[in-house]
């Protein structure tokens, strides 16, 4: 059967969404009977990439998550979330872009809350749910966020401490398409996530069968101005990673960011050795909020990192990774600015990183976020990178658009 042209399909969705958007969501009616809250996103997402060497390749795909939380009863709530992609062009190398088809129950949870017990701050859930941490991040960089099969626990009864930890049995990955012959945006087993984008040298994870990701991490800010996470994941069989991110706020404008892991072999995996560190300065001038940095791996490189668990630091942002940043013995230097225009709510955010490392490598990106009617949010995110060792470039364009309700 013949694909309606992308042109056409996009505009009859920018049409229909942009007829729905409003200041309240459509679902207000229902949620303000008290039966619990549905919401849920309507999202566009286009992509074209231009590797040397790798060759060029577009697609678009339209997809969408619905959710469903119950209200509280005996301190107890539960709450799903399924998300659907579906690709709607393709030009060439689509395998490069990890834009895909998706279609999964991406969460499926339910929640004690302790406060009967006089700890209305300490909640324990069991089940598919995106967590957003120190160790785990939520990375909604396409069609959908990271999320786990898990059983964790969260407490803030303390005073300026929060605690939180776990057991993660699976987890589902950001990207689409297939790695292995298995869908990356399934739940997967952690020996297989490890070893997908394994970083150390030619140590791999060549099982599937491992125990899962135990974990814990804590922040403390009874310090005025300073802000201290601490955190430890086991993946049983694979590696333990022990990690810390500080933040010292010198005044309201300038700031002083810091981070560091340390990673080792454990079980029935071959010797490796890995960490990383990095620091930055923070520092506003009128509305812009600048910040310039170091981040280096060292070692064997890291196995908890950008994409197989996700990386609480600014490097996190990069489009591409053209640079080799996670590379083992990589030294990466970066700038990146943000600022958001009041008067069209339009945000501006660019970053730039060199790399040292034997790639000699860079990449410049640039994101703009516009809304465009209550609800409506429309993104254009470019990046560009080059090694010269090589002389290879490559360029990434993205266009989301997105409606929530």
């Amino acid at each position: 059967m013949k694909k309606i042209p992308f042109i056409l399909k996009t505009s009859i969705v920018l049409a229909s969404v942009a007829s729905i958007a409003s200041a309240d969501s459509i679902m207000k009616p229902f949620n303000d009977q008290g039966y619990g809250e549905i919401s849920g996103r309507i999202r566009s997402v286009t992509m074209a990439r231009d590797y040397d060497g790798k060759g060029n390749a577009s697609n678009s795909t339209i997809g969408g998550i619905i959710g469903y939380t119950t209200p509280e009863f005996a301190g107890i709530d539960a709450g799903v979330a399924y998300n659907y992609a579906a690709e709607i062009f393709d030009n060439n190398h689509t395998a490069m872009l990890w834009n895909d088809e998706i279609d999964i129950l991406n969460e499926a949870w339910a929640r004690f809350n302790f406060g009967a017990a006089g700890a209305d701050k300490t909640t324990l859930i069991g089940g598919y749910k995106i967590n957003n941490g120190e160790v785990f991040r939520a990375d909604d960089i396409r069609q959908k966020s990271r999320s786990l099969l898990a059983v964790l626990a969260e407490s803030k009864d303390i005073d300026n401490l929060r605690i939180t930890g776990g057991h993660a049995f699976k987890a589902s990955d950001v990207l689409q398409g297939e790695t292995n012959g298995k869908h990356r945006w399934d739940f997967r087993d952690f020996g297989d996530i490890f070893s997908t984008h394994d970083y150390s040298h030619p140590t791999k994870t060549a099982y599937d069968d491992t125990d899962g990701v135990s974990w814990i991490e804590t922040m403390f800010t009874g310090v005025d101005n300073l802000e201290v996470a601490l955190f430890d994941a086991y993946a049983w069989d694979v590696v333990n990673m022990l990690g810390t991110r500080i933040q010292y706020n010198v005044t309201s404008e300038t700031a002083i960011l810091a981070y560091g892991r340390y990673e080792t072999d454990t079980g029935d995996m071959a010797s490796y050795e890995g960490s990383a560190f990095g620091a930055s300065v923070v520092q506003k001038v009128a509305s812009v909020r600048l910040e310039a940095g170091y981040f280096g791996v060292y070692s064997d490189g890291l196995k908890f990192n950008q994409f197989t668990t996700g990386f609480n630091h600014a490097l996190g942002s990069s489009l591409m990774v053209f640079a080799g940043q996670w590379n083992p013995g990589s030294d990466s230097y970066y700038f990146k600015a943000t600022t958001k225009i009041e008067a069209t709510g339009t945000v501006l955010y660019t970053l730039f990183n060199y790399n040292d490392n034997d790639n000699d490598a860079y990449e410049w990106d640039l994101i703009a976020k516009q809304p465009v009617v209550d609800n409506l949010m429309a993104v254009v995110k470019f990046g560009m990178g080059r090694k010269v060792q090589g002389d290879l470039s490559g360029t990434d364009i993205r266009f989301f658009l997105d409606y929530n309700f």
